[in-house]
């Protein structure tokens, strides 16, 4: 009896717990609120750029208003390029819900390699994911 009472508690939090969190679709649909975060402020306004010139999610500038966490993160390469991606977080649990693949600013046109990773990532990752 106490097998099965401890089961039962197990596969109903495990529900809860299921039904609680959203899935990568709706939580990202198109017109949903997303949160940037970045390494650092310059890099916050050139994705708030990146993702208002899209135009499929609405950008806000307090965690609480958002749907989800959209977080970049690059590192330097050699010869001031940079390589990158970004992470979708679930904001009720910070759990990451996927991953872009990683770019990189080695064929860039753009002497500001931040703005340029962080808008490859957007134009070349990110809106691919939702056609």
């Amino acid at each position: 009896m106490k097998r099965l009472l401890t089961f039962l508690i197990l596969v109903l939090g495990s529900c809860y717990l299921f039904a609680q969190s959203q899935s990568f679709d709706e939580v990202t649909k198109q017109g949903n609120k997303v949160f940037i975060v970045a390494p650092d402020d310059a890099s916050v306004i050139h994705a708030t750029n990146a993702l208002n010139y899209w135009g499929y999610w609405k950008v806000v500038e307090e965690k609480a208003d958002a749907d989800f966490v959209l977080q970049f993160k690059y590192k330097n390469q050699a010869f001031g390029d940079k390589k990158g991606y970004a992470v979708f977080i679930d904001k009720s649990s910070d759990k990451e819900l996927r991953q872009t693949k990683t770019v990189n600013t080695g064929m860039s046109m753009d002497f500001n390699t931040k703005r340029a990773v962080i808008t490859k990532i957007v134009n070349k990752r990110i809106t691919k994911m939702f056609e």
